[in-house]
């Protein structure tokens, strides 16, 4: 008990006396241009880039970039609606320098796990690249992070057209988004199924991949890694 007392007493000041400041609110979007499930990340030089859902029947995901001097460029449109993507379940983004990667679940295929990539820190973006097979399943709820060499993984659920048999999937890239590994399924050793309603969790040590999910065992509810 003296240990902790200890430390405590000398971070006591630290806690007491450091404060963080905070700038004036910064406007990125209205509602002309959505505001739905923002996600943020930092590029290279701490250049902040944030995405969000647009509602609505011109539903679309969009993007801002931060321009380096505490304001934001105009948001783009970075998926439309064409692709029906969906808000409630996604997207996700992660980044490692200037390469950034983005998932969300594209309703016109299925609900199929999309990605888009970019190189120059949002400047530019590729075209859509299918992550989840090409199958009969129905996808939703996807994650991403990058291992240490700039290459994305991936999580997401996944079950049969019944919506039955539900699965936690991992999948990995070698080729910083091209193409990717065979489906994993990280959640086959425990009791009953993924919970279909909870959203996992991911994160990266290089090769170590730790996913966190909620489990329905027969309307039994817990927590797994």
């Amino acid at each position: 008990m003296r240990i902790y007392l200890i430390i405590f007493t000398n971070l006591l000041p630290f806690f007491l006396f450091s404060q963080y400041n905070f700038s004036a609110d910064v406007q990125i979007s209205d509602i002309s241009t959505g505001y739905e499930r923002p996600r943020i990340t930092l590029t290279a030089n701490d250049i902040p880039v944030v995405i969000w859902y647009k509602d609505g029947t011109d539903h679309s995901l969009m993007f801002s970039r931060g321009n380096g001097f505490g304001s934001f460029n105009p948001p783009i449109e970075l998926v439309d609606h064409d692709f029906e993507p969906t808000g409630f379940i996604g997207p996700e983004i992660a980044s490692q320098g200037d390469t950034l990667y983005i998932v969300f679940i594209c309703g016109a295929a299925n609900n199929s796990v999309m990605l888009k990539r970019s190189f120059d820190g949002g400047v530019t973006f590729s075209d859509t690249i299918r992550v989840s097979p090409f199958d009969n399943s129905i996808y939703s709820m996807p994650n991403i992070e990058l291992n240490d060499d700039g290459n994305p993984i991936v999580s997401y659920m996944k079950c049969t057209q019944n919506y039955t048999d539900w699965k936690q999937i991992i999948r990995v890239s070698p080729d910083l988004g091209m193409n990717f590994y065979p489906e994993v399924n990280a959640s086959q050793f425990t009791p009953g199924e993924p919970c279909d309603c909870c959203k996992s969790s991911l994160v990266i040590d290089n090769d170590n991949i730790f996913l966190l999910y909620r489990n329905n065992d027969n309307n039994v509810r817990n927590s797994f890694v």
